[in-house]
This record gives C-alpha cells, structure tokens and sequence, in this order.
C-alpha cells in the first residue's frame, strides 16, 4: 500500500511524520527507504563505473515499496548524470558517481527532516585547457567553457561561481560578468568580453565558489612582460641578464630630491626593478625585451656633456635609470639623436640629475612617440610585435599622482600620463621583436 504521507515530506520535520505515522507503521517503511538509498550510496562509492546500473535498481525498488515522490527525485537525479556523462559533456564515470553520492545524500537529509547541503559545483573537463592571448586578440578564441555539474541549483542567479583575472603579482579582477550558464552542466566564459583588462602580466583565470577554488586556467602569451615596484617594496626580479634587456616604462610620484630615483639593474646574473626616494608615492614599471645583442651600456650625470652612445641605424636606445630632482619644465632625462646620426644621452640641470641608457642591435623597426600633458592616450600599436621602453621625461613630477607611462592593455601598447603640474612631457622608443 502507498503510504500517503510522502506527498508532504519536503514540508514537514520526521517526528511529526513518524507521529502521523503510528497510526500505519509508515517510520519502519520511512527508515527502509533511507536503508535502501544508503545501500546504492555504498554501492556506487565502491564501483563509480556502477552508478548508472545502481540508481535504475534504486529507482525500481523504490517504486515498488510504495516511495513515489523519493523514486522521482532518483530518476531526476540519474537524467542529470546522464547528461552530465554524454559525449559532448565528457564528464568520467568518476564525477558521475559523486555526484550521485552527493545528491543521495540530500535526499536521505531532506527525508529525515534536515536541511539537504547546498550543492558544491564541480569541474570535471575544460576546454581549451590554456588560454592564448593571441588568439583571443586574433578572434580565433572566444569563450572557454566549463564542463561539471551542480553549477547552479535552482536558477543561474542562484549560483555562487564567481571568475576572477590574476596576474603575476596576485592581484586580481572580477570578471564574473564574462560567466555564463547553459545548463546545470556547462559554463561559458566570454574571455573576448571588452570589459576584461589584459595585461603583460595576467597569469590564470580563478574559479571559485565561496572559498573554494574550483579550478585554474593558465593565460600565456607572447606579450612582453612588465612589472611594477614603488616605494617600500621588495625589488622585483625581472628576467635573467643573459640575452635580456629590461627598462624603465612608467615613472611616477614626486621627485623633489636630488637622491630620487627609478632604475632596472642587474645584480648576479638577473634583472631587478627598484628605486629610492624619501618622497611621496615614487613608483616605476619596467618590460623586458628578449633576443637583442647588447650593444653597449652607457651613463651621464649632470654638469658633463651629452654622452655619445651608438649609431641609430640599426640600433635603440631605452633608460634603465633616472635620477635626480625633477620640479620644472627644464628639468629632463633624455636619450636623443645627433646630427652625426648617434644616439646621445644628457638632461638638464637639476640638482642629482643622471641617468643610465642600455643600447641594443639587430633593431629593424624603430618608432618614437611623445606625449605632453593636455593629450590623451596615444595608441602605440600591437604588443605581440614590439616592445617600448621610455626614452625622455621632463617636467614637474611634483606629487603622488604625477606620472608618465608606456603599458599593455588588451594585446596594444599605449601612451599616457596623468599632470597634476605644468609641462610634463615624456617620449618612448618602440622596437620590433624578434
């Protein structure tokens, strides 16, 4: 016989059941049901490649001791990892069977009156496994999608997937607004989605729910890399020295000391980013090009001539270091070109100016860009094919929010600064890669 409390179960407490259940002796059939379901649960924990043959077992012999409402949640559940497990979802036979286990579990909780967990999403394959920024850059990569289950319960706005963007550095950008959800089973990201800031120095897309990670994507690219330090961190190491090049791209804070400075430097064999000031803010960024023969490294100071460094032809020329107080338009570090057609290095006469260029060969494509304050951002072109160090900077960098910067955004290098104060000016120099 049916036992007609089942219709209300997701309603009401077991001890109020079991009560309404003396009458009949509906507990003993009520507890059977919960053996039973255990039994399929132990079942498929000993044999995943079973589930399937397991919950048709269930669902039957559930039919038969009268459990309606409980053989349909099975059914419903067996639907799921059947879809889960098809040929387009490429889920293992290992993922089907827990998640046969967890949803057996919430049915015995909500049986026996407790509130069933909150389903934990899972991934069980990705595709593609690595994320190229060329390709999405090329339109050839659109979405990356997230095969599992439980990736929402009830509604997609239910769901607590979120998606961030870490860079190297660790820190991140939420771009759970690129997630989207076809079925409890698949999950897109629009990794070509306008609104998500690329950089030289992304590194994976995070997948999480609650404080769970669920999964990791590593980004990589043939995109320069860049980094950043400001005033109380650590040097970052930038690459090893051999075969390398690494220069300034950014400067920013207040340089009203004659000890002021941003520079790259090398030290035991690598690259290292630093900087020193007792001023507000002193940041710098540095890129690092790969593959051009060093053609010489080279210094000026002030109260000496401009430095002759090597011919242009052939050759760039980028700073690694700039020193010294920089309160006025005539205040300046630069690297320009000679009548002779050599490079030279100078500045002006600020109290501490000096500087330090690294000049390389086998250059093919050279190409100078200016910026002053008043101009919007410059657009420098694509960074697949080219690197851009600074070349020039002049002007009144007077506080926190003053600074000049060459910086990869979406696979294009571009040109801007932010002047609190007058005449602030810089150049970068562009060179192909090889």
């Amino acid at each position: 016989m049916k036992r007609q409390t089942l219709s209300f179960r997701r309603h009401v407490h077991i001890p109020l059941l079991c009560l309404m259940a003396v009458l009949n002796n509906s507990c003993q059939e009520i507890n059977g049901a919960v053996t039973t379901i255990q039994g399929a649960i132990d079942m498929i924990g000993r044999e995943s490649s079973s589930w399937q043959t397991t919950m048709k077992e269930l669902e039957a012999n559930l039919f038969n001791d009268g459990d309606d409402l409980i053989a349909h949640q099975v059914t419903m559940l067996a639907e799921r990892g059947i879809a889960t497990g098809s040929a387009e979802l490429r889920c293992d036979v290992d993922f089907i069977g827990n998640r046969m286990i967890e949803g057996l579990k919430r049915i015995i909780d909500e049986m026996e009156g407790r509130t069933p967990a909150s389903p934990v999403p899972h991934f069980c394959t990705v595709s593609p496994t690595v994320v190229e920024l060329e390709q999405i850059q090329q339109g050839s990569l659109v979405g990356v999608n997230f095969y599992g289950y439980d990736l929402f319960e009830k509604d997609i706005r239910d769901s607590n997937v979120r998606v961030l963007l870490q860079n190297r550095n660790g820190s991140q950008q939420d771009i759970t607004f690129a997630r989207s959800f076809l079925s409890h089973y698949l999950m897109t990201i629009r990794v070509d989605d306008a609104r998500i800031d690329y950089s030289g120095e992304s590194e994976k897309l995070v997948i999480t729910a609650g404080k769970k990670v669920l999964s990791e994507i590593s980004i990589v690219s043939k995109l320069p890399t860049y980094f950043d330090w400001c005033q109380g961190d650590a040097p970052p190491r930038l690459a090893e020295d051999v075969g390398q090049t690494c220069a300034l791209s950014r400067m920013s804070g207040r340089f009203g000391g004659a000890t002021d400075s941003v520079s790259t430097l090398t030290s035991n064999g690598s690259w290292y980013l630093s900087g020193n000031s007792n001023e507000a803010g002193v940041c710098a960024s540095a890129t690092c090009a790969n593959g051009y023969p060093r053609a010489g490294d080279f210094m000026w100071s002030a109260g000496t001539p401009p430095v002759r460094m090597v011919l242009q032809e052939g050759n760039a020329c980028f700073l690694t270091n700039i020193s010294g107080r920089f309160q006025g338009a005539n205040d300046r570090i630069e690297i320009s070109v000679g009548s002779d057609g050599y490079y030279y290095l100078g500045g002006g006469t600020q109290p501490g100016a000096s500087a330090t260029a690294r000049c390389v060969g086998k250059v093919t494509q050279h190409s100078e860009f200016t910026w002053s304050k008043g101009m919007g951002t410059i657009p420098l072109g694509t960074a697949t094919g080219q690197v851009c160090f600074l070349s020039m900077v002049s002007g009144h960098f007077g506080g926190t929010l003053d600074s000049v910067r060459a910086y990869i955004k979406n696979g294009s290098w571009y040109l801007d600064g932010v002047a609190e104060h007058a005449n602030l000016t810089a150049s970068v120099s562009c060179i192909s890669r090889l």
